[in-house]
């Protein structure tokens, strides 16, 4: 049985990371299939509870994942993938100061984890709080003055907090390190929206809806350059 459990979990965990590498979604529930036939097994089985709770994050089923990675939490009260898997499914369902509350664990046990600082200042960015996410981006920035995603995440607070010659800067950066950063290049679109810049505006939103079509940000800036351009 033990062997057969080790290889189940092999099936399922190549299921999963599949699934991540390629994007073909229906692959996350192969991999819960997989996980599933584990739990019959053995009902506390730590890889197979992980595995399916990461696979249903992957799928979007946000309140079974949380059930899940809760059992995980249970069986291993420190698992910092567990707790940043909360602050995921949280954040992703719009649940903002739970988000927040998941990200404080990690950081009680890891202070300087740049995914729970980073994404513990984008929930905080959407509950505009923009100086405490700035905050949190600068302790990222101090271990590494490079990480797009707090150099991003920076220039959009600042823009946000009406610093968007500031803001400019950061995002220069961050798109220097990462051209495909969604963040940035909205972010770039605002500093130059309203302004007789407003074609070059266009070109940074179109890029982000290139990389992400359903992009709420990048659309209304589109259609508001477009205004202001008559």
């Amino acid at each position: 049985n033990s062997n057969n459990l080790v290889a189940i979990n092999g099936k399922g965990i190549s299921a999963y990371h599949y699934a991540l590498d390629s994007g073909y979604r229906p692959n996350f529930q192969t991999a819960i299939s997989y996980f599933d036939q584990a739990l019959q097994i053995d009902s506390n089985n730590l890889v197979a509870i992980k595995g399916k709770a990461l696979s249903l994050l992957g799928i979007g089923n946000f309140d079974e994942a949380i059930v899940y990675l809760d059992k995980v939490l249970q069986l291993d009260p420190n698992n910092l993938g567990a707790l940043l898997g909360k602050g995921y499914a949280y954040s992703s369902s719009g649940n903002n100061i739970a988000a927040i509350t998941a990200y404080d664990n990690v950081l009680q046990l890891d202070p300087y984890n740049p995914r729970a600082l980073i994404d513990k200042a984008l929930n905080l960015y959407s509950l505009e709080r923009f100086n405490e996410a700035i905050q949190l981006f600068e302790i990222v920035l101090s271990q590494n003055p490079n990480n797009a995603e707090a150099l991003a995440g920076k220039g959009s607070a600042l823009i946000a907090s009406d610093k968007k010659d500031e803001a400019s800067n950061y995002l220069d950066r961050a798109l220097q390190i990462d051209p495909n950063n969604v963040i940035a290049l909205i972010g770039k679109g605002n500093t130059l929206q309203g302004t007789d810049r407003n074609y070059e505006a266009i070109t940074y939103f179109e890029r982000a809806l290139q990389i992400d079509p359903d992009n709420i940000k990048g659309l209304l800036g589109i259609a508001l350059a477009q205004y202001s351009q008559g």
